[in-house]
This record gives structure tokens, sequence and C-alpha cells, in this order.
């Protein structure tokens, strides 16, 4: 049989777009302290689960202080043929909160959650730990689907 190589619904990773205003009045801490976060963070099948948080065994860390030690996990599983992001909050402090167009919800502890393309996703604070969701498209099969 024909190889199913370059089906659309591949996706080879996923990025998270920090889009937190990166003001950090709420925490008490003038601007200069204000803590520095990554403008961008990648899950990829290479590197399989990664979780999130403010210190080691977190393997993207977010120097936050509203960020737990080990806050969240995101991951890309298959669902239906198609890869899927999901996060899992991992019991933080201040919470994992996803949503888009202006409503967010909390979710609840240790239960996985897909996080679709142009979602946002708080690891326990607004402005300096909210990215979006965006896939990352092989630009070498061609985006088209074809």
């Amino acid at each position: 049989g024909a190889a199913r190589r370059g089906a659309a619904a591949a996706c080879e990773a996923f990025k998270l777009r920090s889009t937190g205003d990166g003001q950090c009045r709420h925490l008490n801490l003038d601007p200069s302290e204000c803590p520095r976060v990554p403008l961008e963070l990648v899950v990829s099948h290479v590197l399989g689960p990664v979780i999130i948080g403010r210190e080691e065994p977190a393997n993207i860390l977010l120097d936050v202080p509203t960020v737990s030690g080990v806050h969240a996990k995101l991951e890309i599983v298959s669902s239906g043929g198609e890869d899927v992001l999901q996060v899992t909050d991992l019991g933080s402090t201040n919470g994992t909160y996803v949503g888009g167009y202006g409503k967010k919800y909390e979710i609840e502890p240790n239960q996985p959650v897909d996080l679709p393309s142009d979602q946002e996703v708080i690891f326990g604070d607004d402005h300096l730990a909210k990215f979006t969701v965006e896939e990352m498209v092989d630009e070498a099969k061609g985006a088209s689907g074809e």
C-alpha cells in the first residue's frame, strides 16, 4: 500500500508564543526586577512531554513567583489521526487557565485538556505567563494539504 507520508493532520510541533503584557505591579516588584519569560515555548514529538514550572525538575523554567515549582505538563498526543497539544495542571497553587476570545476557565488538576491553535493558556499569571498556541507546520511538506 501507499505510505501515508505528509498527512496534513501531522503537526511536528507546537509553539506557545508569549502574549502576556509583561507588567509585574501585581507582584509589588520594581519594573527593573520584573521576571523575564521566554518569548516562545516549543513542544515537539522529538522532545516528548515537557514540564512547565519555576524550578527543577521542570524542563521549561518560568522564573515567575506566581508559577508553581512544578506547574503543568504539555504533551502532544495523537487523537483520531491528528496531533493535539494537551495541557495538564499538576496541582499548581495559582492554577492553569485555558481559553480564548476573552473567556477563560481554570482546568481541573491532573485532567489533560486539549489546546487548539489560537487558544490561550495561562500558567498562574495573566501578565507574565500567558501564551497563545500556534501550530508549527513543516514548510517542506507544504501547508496546502495536497
